[in-house]
């Protein structure tokens, strides 16, 4: 039942953040709520952008409704637990984003504080899951420390890695996806 519900909290949240482009796309002088307040309406040129972000925002919607049994899907859970993984960091990149760079104040304490609920919620919702858990852990914090991943789900210390190329983050990044 907590997942179920913390899909769906998580799933409104991450449409709150889809409608503010859609609006935009549409022309509704939204525009300091995105991109830094640059624009107030937002220019021709840029509503494809608004778009490909309206659909993003709601991809991720649907996959977190997926996800708690909401809606039926055809992805297997894991792929869906892989979505739901980006989603998260996806969303701690926005959250700094909209708290440490923009000049935007109704960017910065509305779009931000949206985000970082949602990304609350999805660590919560990932929490249940230890392994997804562990991988997030990982990509965040295990490098910084000089530790080196040796397996999906493990580590040891860089100088005893036995992985081939071990100073190639790219290799880590492609095994987590597979």
């Amino acid at each position: 039942m907590k997942v179920k519900c913390l899909s769906l909290f998580s799933a409104l949240l991450w449409f709150s953040q889809s409608l503010p482009h859609f609006l935009l796309m549409l022309g509704l002088p939204l525009g300091r709520l995105v991109f830094g307040g640059a624009y107030i309406v937002f220019p021709l040129w840029l509503r494809p952008v608004n778009f490909l972000l309206f659909l993003l925002w709601a991809f991720f919607s649907l996959s977190y409704l997926s996800f708690g049994g909401w809606l039926r899907s055809s992805l297997k859970s894991s792929v869906l637990r892989k979505i739901i993984l980006s989603g998260t960091v996806f969303l701690f990149l926005a959250t700094v984003f909209n708290f440490f760079v923009t000049a935007s104040l109704l960017e910065k304490y509305l779009t931000g504080g949206l985000t970082f609920l949602a990304f609350l919620s999805s660590v919560i919702l990932l929490h249940n899951n230890k392994k997804i858990l562990s991988i997030m852990i990982g990509l965040l914090f295990m490098r910084r420390k000089g530790f080196e991943p040796s397996h999906p789900y493990g580590h040891m210390r860089l100088k005893h890695a036995c992985l081939p190329f071990h100073h190639l983050r790219l290799r880590f990044y492609y095994n987590l996806f597979l």
